[in-house]
């Protein structure tokens, strides 16, 4: 990629695929793996019988695939944003570095290298899957409202926060906040298939 925000783009678009297939679709089904994915496909060539092919399925599926959800939600809201806010990983770099500094011109110079620039294609993708998630179980397990929005509500002052505060100020092209709306609306469409 020749630009940072298509570099965003890409990711962002990869991301959100990969999430919604792994945190939804798979566990909205059972599945745990994409072994079992293809072992429930390959099976199902093989039976003719369809009570014995859904037969695993039988307590899977809304009443108690909710509360997972729910669960997920709460957990990204007060765990995920957290770890957000804390940044771990800049912050063991910068520790390193630091420890490994001899002189105070090269402490400054740490200090200045260690600004980062904001990911925004990983953080719409997370956002944008629980959102997701929120709109697909909105009207089976109202429940998981509340909890998105107060998801929503802490996502936005961590990621303000860092945006400001904690983050290298970059140029991102447009595309791919055009890209994040159309995901949203796209959120829309897979709940009327669930």
């Amino acid at each position: 990629h020749w630009y940072k925000s298509s570099l965003n783009l890409a990711v962002m678009r990869k991301t959100y695929v990969f999430l919604l297939f792994m945190v939804l679709i798979l566990p909205s089904f059972g599945l745990t793996t994409v072994k079992a994915l293809f072992e429930l496909l390959f099976r199902a060539n093989k039976t003719k019988n369809d009570d014995e092919l859904f037969s695993s399925w039988n307590c899977v599926f809304l009443p108690n695939n909710g509360a997972f959800f729910v669960n997920y939600v709460i957990t990204s809201a007060f765990i995920g944003n957290s770890l957000e806010l804390l940044r771990l990983p800049q912050l063991i770099v910068y520790a390193v570095r630091i420890a490994f500094t001899r002189s105070r011109a090269e402490w400054t110079s740490v200090r200045k290298l260690v600004l980062w620039d904001f990911q925004y294609g990983i953080g719409y993708a997370w956002l944008l899957t629980v959102f997701t998630i929120v709109v697909v179980f909105s009207v089976t397990c109202p429940l998981i409202v509340p909890f998105g929005f107060v998801y929503m509500a802490i996502r936005h002052f961590v990621d303000k926060y860092n945006i400001y505060y904690a983050f290298e100020r970059g140029n991102i092209d447009r595309h791919i906040h055009t890209t994040a709306v159309n995901y949203v609306m796209a959120a829309g469409l897979i709940q009327l298939f669930a």
